[in-house]
């Protein structure tokens, strides 16, 4: 899940001052004089959770505040730096620090609002004012944060294939020009044609027929807005872009696990079986320019971690941190992260020293997976976050996995007790577990807290999909076709609720299933929505992201299988 450039906002920082007077030996009442440096600040600042319509203190992509005390004489003489607790941009909180041994005097308390956690890139709001720190207490101080953003701009025109949703591409920036972070969500959408074009959730707006609508964007935290006019096409088809073979061949199985929102994703190649694998190798994609209008990819191998040299990787975020279980010669398997800019690979911190894997990875760096803590079949499912695991409840006596989360931090995923064959779908929502009204098995979960299952009906269906509202609310059985086959996979859900997956006969070759995607229900066959004549053969649809872009297996007619990424096109 993702952030995007600048929002405005202000937000209250609560500063309480007090001076201490230095007692004599023996306690009881002193003569002594006040010190000089004997002021106290203790400085609070709240992150409220997201969303919270209208009356945000903060901004949401803000990830710390730096709040600088400074006498009149220049002499700074306290600097600290507030992080968004959890660095969970939907839960919100409180963080405090101290601030002890200041000047009795008037001081310049300074606050700046930025968008990492360490304090760095281009400041989103600033504030100041100056306090005298006096003996005794004082009220707490309010301390507005001005915006540095003056300016949002739109495209004076934007097109979007029917029946598709896209997020409006809103900048903002300020005074100099720079591009200021903020988050979709700090906006609302006005569409001047609701049939044509809708506001779905933040700037995402639905196409819904063809036609064009000026929609107007307007900041519920400054006064600035922007319009745009949204043109719809007649149809939306995608364009298939090939992934290079390079070092993955000679490779028996190649799997994608992941795409995140910029278009990157990643999976893994193995030789040898999946219960004796030889050799398996992570990978991440990379595009190759190959003209204006057409882009191919490359597999970039990921290497291993440490000793752990049989690489999974499992899931990847808008920040590129990918994330999986890596196995050693011994069989043993523990998690792991990669991080971006290094591209250093190593096992997760915070963990038992036991067999652990990790499944997702959000927006706001928090990681959910398993842990081994018993025999075979006794998991224990764990978030983690800011080098700190802290297990998720699943109830005496139960194991649990979990194979997804959001950006909200709802997880799903299943619990268990193999011992009298219980298996209780699960949602784990607020740390509370919700469980689904029926035996499925949970897939993954969208941002809007839709889910996607699928169900075991019989030995001639295997497997049907089922999809879900937010907490289990409504139910919604996917479309199959007979003609297709009787095994159905879901695999993925951006969103916009659109879902991916493959369908084919029960314990045919995979060469014979076909790619498919569901919208409200209905059920699509990809092939059908590429243009005429078209080379490619798409056999799964393996994830797909909130722009709609696909990546799964198929190949050129006449050529070997490999991986393909799928574009939206409109006409």
């Amino acid at each position: 899940m993702r952030y995007f450039p600048s929002f405005l906002t202000c937000f209250v920082v609560a500063v309480t001052m007090a001076t201490v007077p230095l007692a004599g030996c023996g306690g009881g009442k002193s003569t002594a004089p006040v010190s000089e440096r004997a002021g106290r600040a203790v400085v609070s600042v709240t992150f409220p959770p997201n969303p919270v319509p209208d009356s945000r203190v903060v901004p949401l992509a803000t990830c710390s505040i730096r709040v600088r005390l400074t006498r009149q004489s220049g002499e700074v003489v306290g600097e600290r730096l507030l992080t968004r607790p959890d660095n969970n941009h939907f839960n919100g909180g409180t963080a405090s620090t101290i601030f002890n041994d200041l000047p009795t005097e008037e001081i310049q308390v300074r606050a700046d609002a930025f968008p990492e956690l360490d304090g760095t890139g281009v400041m989103q709001a600033t504030g100041a004012t100056v306090v005298a720190v006096v003996a005794g207490d004082n009220p707490p101080l309010r301390l507005r944060l001005d915006s540095t953003v003056t300016e949002i701009s739109l495209p004076e025109t934007f097109v979007i294939p029917a029946g598709e949703t896209r997020p409006l591409p809103v900048t903002a920036r300020n005074a100099a020009g720079e591009i200021v972070l903020e988050s979709p969500l700090a906006y609302d959408v006005v569409s001047d044609n609701l049939n044509v074009a809708a506001p779905v959730y933040g700037l995402n707006t639905r196409a819904r027929r063809v036609g064009s609508a000026v929609l107007r964007v307007v900041s519920k935290e400054h006064a600035l807005s922007a319009s745009t006019t949204v043109r719809t096409t007649r149809t939306a088809e995608y364009t298939v872009r090939g992934v290079e073979l390079g070092w993955t061949r000679g490779y028996d199985t190649c799997r994608v696990s992941g795409i995140n929102n910029t278009g990157v994703f990643v999976g893994w190649c193995r030789k040898g079986s999946d219960t004796a694998p030889t050799a398996v190798r992570g990978f991440v994609s990379e595009k190759i320019p190959l003209s204006l209008a057409r882009e191919e990819y490359r597999l970039v191998e990921l290497g291993t971690v440490g000793s752990h040299d049989l690489v999974y990787p499992l899931g990847i975020n808008d920040s590129g941190v990918i994330v999986g279980t890596a196995y050693d010669a011994g069989g043993s398997y523990r998690a792991f992260r990669r991080d971006t800019q290094s591209g250093e690979m190593s096992v997760l911190a915070g963990l038992p020293d036991t067999d652990s894997s990790a499944e997702a990875i959000n927006s706001s760096g928090t990681i959910v997976g398993s842990y081994r803590v018993g025999g075979a079949y006794t998991l224990r499912p764990f978030r983690h976050a800011n080098g700190v695991a802290t297990p998720i409840e699943t109830g005496a006596n139960f194991s649990g996995m979990v194979q997804d989360m959001n950006d909200a931090g709802q997880v799903v995923g299943q619990r268990s007790r193999p011992e009298l064959d219980i298996t209780s779908p699960t949602l784990w929502r607020d740390r509370t577990p919700l469980y689904a009204p029926e035996s499925v098995f949970l897939r993954r979960i969208n941002n809007r807290g839709q889910m996607i299952s699928f169900r075991y009906v019989s030995a001639a269906m295997p497997s049907v999909p089922v999809f879900w509202g937010e907490g289990f609310s409504s139910r919604t059985e996917g479309q199959t076709v007979a003609a297709w086959g009787n095994q159905w996979i879901v695999s993925d859900i951006n969103d916009d609720g659109v879902v991916v997956g493959a369908a084919g006969v029960s314990g045919a070759p995979p060469e014979t299933r076909r790619a498919v995607l569901w919208r409200d229900a209905q059920v699509y066959d990809l092939q059908t929505l590429l243009p005429p004549g078209d080379v490619w053969v798409l056999r799964s649809a393996d994830a797909i992201n909130y722009a709609g872009v696909i990546v799964g297996s198929g190949n050129e007619k006449g050529s070997a299988g490999r991986f393909y990424v799928a574009v939206p096109q409109g006409e």
